[in-house]
This record gives C-alpha cells, sequence and structure tokens, in this order.
C-alpha cells in the first residue's frame, strides 16, 4: 500500500492511494515505478479519472509488471470544499462529518488497474465543510475485520 500526495499551484490538493495485490517483495518492488506514473499525471493537474487511465494504460504496457492494482484518487478544492473521487476497484473513502456523522461514499465500479486497456474510470462528487475529514482506507483496515459471514470485513463498523 501507498500514497501521494500533490498540492497544485491553482489550490487544488490530489491524493492517490493504492495496493498492489499481493504480499512481500513481488509486491513491493514495482512500487517505485508506479508513484512515478502517479506523480507524472498529478503533476499535469489531471481529473482523477485520468490520472486512473492514464496509469492504467501505462501499466499494461510495462510487459515488466504483470499486476493488479487497486487505487483511489481524489482531488479536494480547497477553497469550495469540493472533492472529486475516482476509483480503480479501491475501498470507496467516508466522511467524517464535523457533527460526528460517518457517510460513506460508493465510487463508481471500476476495475483495477492493470486488466483492461482503455478502462474509463468515472468521478463523483461531494462537498466538504469546514473541520469534515474525508478518511482513505485500504483493505489492510477491513481485512482484520473479516469474518466467515463477511470475508471483506466491510459490514462492520470502524468508527
Amino acid at each position: 500500500d501507498f500514497f501521494e500526495v500533490f498540492q497544485h499551484r491553482e489550490g487544488p490538493v490530489t491524493t492517490v492511494m493504492a495496493d498492489v495485490a499481493g504480499n512481500g517483495p513481488r509486491a513491493a518492488v514495482p512500487v517505485s515505478d508506479l508513484r512515478w506514473a502517479f506523480r507524472q499525471r498529478l503533476a499535469r493537474g489531471e481529473a482523477p479519472g485520468q490520472v486512473l487511465a492514464a496509469v492504467n494504460d501505462w501499466l499494461i504496457g510495462q510487459s515488466v509488471h504483470e499486476l493488479l492494482v487497486t487505487a483511489l484518487c481524489v482531488r479536494v478544492d480547497v477553497t469550495t470544499g469540493v472533492a472529486e473521487i475516482a476509483s480503480a476497484g479501491h475501498l470507496g473513502p467516508f466522511i467524517k462529518r464535523k457533527s460526528g456523522a460517518a457517510e460513506t461514499l460508493t465510487p463508481a465500479p471500476a476495475l483495477p488497474l492493470g486488466i483492461l486497456e482503455g478502462e474509463e474510470y468515472t468521478s463523483i462528487r461531494t462537498v466538504l465543510s469546514l473541520q469534515d475529514a474525508l478518511v482513505l482506507a485500504t483493505d489492510g483496515v477491513t481485512d482484520r475485520l473479516a469474518t466467515t459471514s463477511d470475508p471483506l470485513g466491510d459490514r462492520k463498523s470502524v468508527v
């Protein structure tokens, strides 16, 4: 699992959280290349769905990496609070509202990176208020909550 945070000159902040399938060195080796690919797209100021699509096509073009990568890309306009979110098979984020309420966000469904060239990653939008927190997580959180009847661990409350 890894993440990148990029602050654009115009004000928005974009974050990518990604998880390479597998464990140990086999999953860790390609991370530096993936980080580079994400940084290149983030530096261009592209929308979250465009970032994921470009990295997906780049990853498929790499004959060295036969990987499956889930990722979540979020761009927040800090002046308006508008958050644009795209997912490549990654867990959706949730919002911890100022009031204390937790709100689950469900990104548009899409394949993880590295499976199908030309995949489109559609963004959803939400508005954050001051003192709201947008929380990103990886399956390392939900794996610990898994049970026989809930193998993904997504029915347990983490708040």
